[in-house]
């Protein structure tokens, strides 16, 4: 997640996603917003 807004930041993006796993076939998504 942490190189999700590090390039974000860098980009001049406005939002980012990440998808981390959390183990045993499950995952979650997370939105990233710049503000």
């Amino acid at each position: 997640m942490l190189t999700a807004l590090y390039e974000l930041k860098r980009r001049g993006g406005r939002y980012a996603i990440a998808t981390p796993c959390i183990g045993g076939g499950e995952a979650t998504a997370i939105l990233l917003e710049a503000l």
